[in-house]
C-alpha cells in the first residue's frame, strides 16, 4: 500500500526475489515494477492475494486506522504485514488481537501511533511482532542528498520558486 517513491523501490527489491507485485495508489496508475495497481477500492484484493503486505502509506485524514479488524480478517492466515510507512495508519489493537486470533502469522513495525514505542507496550513482549528502529532513511548520502535538495530549491525559490523538487502537496498531506 502506497505505491509512490518508497513503494516503487520496495517492489524493485520484491522483484529481485522474484516476487510478483501488487500495489495500491490514488490513481491505480502504473508504477515501474509493479505488476498489478488497485486503488482503495480495491484494497480487498490486496489483503486477499498478499503474502507480504508492506504499507508505506502517509499520515492524512483519507488512511488514518485504514490497516485495522476488517483488513486483518482478509489476510491470509500465512501473511505478514510490514509497516514501514506511518503509525497512524494501522489500528495497533486490532494487528494485537489479529496476531494472538491467528489471523496473520507475523508484523514487521518500524513506525508505530506513538513514537518512540512506549516501554511497556505489548509489541516489545509478542513473538509474532518484530520491532526495527526508524532509520531507514539514514545513510553516509543522507545528509549531502538533503543539502543537494536544499541548494537546489534556494536557486529555484530566488529565480521565482517554480522549479522547486520534492514539494509537499499540502492538500494531499504529503
Amino acid at each position: 500500500m502506497g505505491a509512490g517513491a518508497i513503494g516503487e523501490e520496495t517492489a524493485r527489491f520484491s522483484k529481485a526475489f522474484g516476487l510478483r507485485t501488487i500495489g495500491l495508489n490514488r490513481h491505480g496508475s502504473s508504477v515501474k515494477n509493479i505488476d498489478k495497481l488497485v486503488t482503495v477500492n480495491d484494497m480487498h484484493a490486496l489483503l486477499k492475494e498478499d503474502d507480504y503486505f508492506v504499507s508505506v502509506l502517509p499520515a492524512t485524514k483519507e488512511t488514518h486506522r485504514i490497516i485495522g479488524e476488517e483488513a486483518f480478517k482478509m489476510m491470509k492466515k500465512e501473511a505478514v504485514f510490514i509497516n514501514i510507512g506511518r503509525g497512524q495508519t494501522l489500528d495497533e489493537e486490532a494487528l494485537i488481537n489479529a496476531l494472538h486470533n491467528g489471523e496473520i502469522a507475523h508484523a514487521v513495525l518500524d513506525v508505530f501511533t506513538q513514537e518512540p514505542l512506549p516501554e511497556k507496550h505489548p509489541f516489545w513482549e509478542m513473538e509474532k511482532v518484530t520491532v526495527t528502529p526508524h532509520i531507514s532513511g539514514v545513510s553516509k548520502n543522507y545528509l549531502p542528498r538533503t543539502i543537494d535538495i536544499f541548494h537546489k530549491n534556494l536557486n529555484a525559490f530566488r529565480r521565482g520558486g517554480s522549479q522547486l523538487i520534492k514539494k509537499i502537496d499540502v492538500k494531499q498531506g504529503y
